[in-house]
């Protein structure tokens, strides 16, 4: 199931998918780096509650975590401006 987030109100988008036959994975997901998903496992519940729809929030009541919540950020994106290239390897080709 996905919930999708709102950027701009920094409300992150929700996974929730079946692993195997008991374990299930729950992903938070930021768009814009202005705002991180949490990986403190006494603000996930409530970051899923806050969610743009309840179902995922109500899918993992009863269920017990398998681990701490994990983060993943990338540092930083790299934008090539080849435009700006100086010199072309004319024979790379």
């Amino acid at each position: 199931m996905v919930v999708v987030g709102q950027p701009d109100k920094q409300i992150p988008t929700g996974l929730f998918e079946r692993v195997e036959h008991d374990l299930v994975a729950v992903l938070l997901s930021a768009a814009g780096g202005s705002h991180y998903p949490t990986t403190d496992a006494d603000q996930f519940d409530s970051e899923t509650a806050a969610l743009t729809h309840p179902a995922i929030a109500e899918a993992i009541t009863h269920l017990t975590p398998f681990t701490k919540p994990k983060g993943f950020r990338v540092p930083s994106c790299v934008r090539h401006h080849y435009e700006h290239m100086q010199d072309w390897k004319v024979d790379y080709w």
